[in-house]
């Protein structure tokens, strides 16, 4: 997936945990299939388009709420915090205090 339409992403800082909110514009799951990291490009409205990493062994992970990801869908509307781990993308996984969330009850 590619992420075009970036606004402010030099905000991102590597390495920081970062709260996002906004939009989805499209997940992918396939490649959890083949031990790949899912995928979802968010609209956020201050940083515009990121990539979201869920770690394809999420039960490894110590973030909560990992279990929504295989029901979202592009307009859903969610919320996470996850580390900085390129430019424009997070990766919600590393600390007990990264979650992802459905939010506005889509």
């Amino acid at each position: 997936m590619g992420s075009g339409g970036e606004t402010s992403l030099d905000l991102l800082t590597i390495g920081e945990d970062r709260e996002l909110e906004g939009r989805v514009v499209a997940v992918a799951a396939t490649p959890m299939f083949v031990d790949g990291d899912g995928e979802i490009l968010l609209q956020a409205a201050a940083y515009g388009r990121v990539l979201i990493r869920i770690p394809a062994r999420e039960q490894l992970c110590q973030a909560q709420g990992l279990g929504v990801f295989s029901s979202l869908a592009s307009g859903d509307s969610v919320r996470l915090t996850g580390r900085v781990t390129r430019p424009k993308e997070l990766t919600v996984c590393v600390e007990e205090t990264h979650f992802l969330e459905k939010v506005g009850g889509t």
